[in-house]
């Protein structure tokens, strides 16, 4: 159990404090070519007291043995949410990481009910795209987000996807009232986040 409160400890203080770090040299390196980044003034700051925070979650959600996996899925997906909150980005290496943690984690006995959940929890949100390709010619989900989002599909009992992801929709609404860039992926591991402990503490049945 320490060596697992050490290792999720470790590995999210060293990624997250390395984030600002890495999104600061790729944007000066893309500056010259990129006009959207030339148009963002923003200086990408760590949060450190959020980064503790989202490092622990995972130790305190998972700790059995049997668990390891959803520790580790748990860990990246924050630390996933925690850089698109301060930085609108999502690296590369870690959305790879994720979606091989959520096809390591799916029960290869039972295929069918994961694949159920994904289709459940995107379906709103090839909606939403498709109503924004209509309407403003842009997509509103990123495809970036799509990983991110396809694999927290594939862990969620599919009695509760669709319910999670309109929640996580009907939030991002809300706080668009107040940014004009909504970190969709921090809303929706908020939500994770409250599921998981809703199914921890046993308020929710699967």
């Amino acid at each position: 159990m320490i060596i697992l409160l050490s290792v999720s400890i470790t590995l999210g203080l060293i990624i997250g404090c390395a984030i600002p770090h890495f999104y600061n040299i790729l944007k000066i390196k893309l500056l010259a070519q990129a006009k959207e980044l030339n148009k963002d003034r923003r200086k990408c700051k760590g949060k450190f007291s959020l980064l503790i925070v989202i490092s622990l979650l995972p130790f305190f959600l998972f700790h059995k043995e049997n668990e390891i996996e959803y520790l580790f899925f748990f860990l990246v997906f924050g630390l996933l949410a925690y850089s698109d909150y301060i930085s609108r980005w999502l690296p590369d290496p870690l959305v790879y990481l994720l979606v091989g943690l959520a096809v390591f984690c799916i029960d290869k006995k039972d295929l069918i009910t994961p694949l159920l959940s994904v289709i459940l929890y995107i379906l709103p949100l090839v909606v939403l795209n498709v109503i924004g390709w209509l309407r403003f010619k842009k997509t509103i989900i990123a495809a970036g987000d799509f990983y991110v989002l396809l694999s927290v599909g594939i862990l969620i009992f599919p009695y509760y996807s669709m319910v999670l992801v309109l929640i996580t929709i009907l939030l991002s609404i809300i706080y668009s009232k107040f940014t004009s860039e909504v970190p969709f992926i921090f809303v929706a591991y908020i939500v994770m986040l409250g599921y998981e402990l809703c199914v921890n503490y046993g308020m929710l049945s699967l």
